[in-house]
């Protein structure tokens, strides 16, 4: 019995001893994981700032391209209304230099017509005088 007892107590030494010897490595791994726990932690919460910083600045950027596509309709509206104008200026010169040829033929068809009346006037005087 004596011999059972020295090798529960031999065990039981050892036993202390192994657990002894191995809560400090736990220890020190605990720390280690706890540490890498909050660099982790300080990581995502780094992460989730930089991703609440680029949502903010898409907002941004969104708010700018709305803006900036209502200029563009705002503007390709006024474009037409200037394109519309432009044609109707053209239309009306258009117009205008066809009434100005057609003025112009009736001038030279009066000046014909008038000088045709003082060729056949002055034929006339002539003839009264001899």
């Amino acid at each position: 019995m004596m011999k059972q007892i020295g090798k529960r107590t031999a065990a039981a030494a050892a036993a202390v001893l192994f657990f002894s010897t191995l809560f400090p490595v736990f220890a020190a791994d605990r720390g280690a994981l706890q540490s890498q726990a909050d660099a982790a932690r300080e990581d995502y919460s780094a992460a989730s700032s930089a991703l609440e910083d680029l949502n903010r600045q898409v907002e941004e950027n969104q708010g700018q391209v709305d803006g900036l596509q209502s200029q563009i309709t705002a503007l390709t509206g006024q474009l037409g209304d200037v394109a519309a104008g432009l044609q109707s200026a053209q239309d009306e010169l258009a117009r205008a230099r066809n009434e100005a040829d057609a003025a112009a033929q009736a001038l030279q068809a009066k000046e014909q017509e008038l000088q045709q009346r003082y060729d056949a006037s002055k034929e006339q005087l002539a003839a009264m005088e001899f």
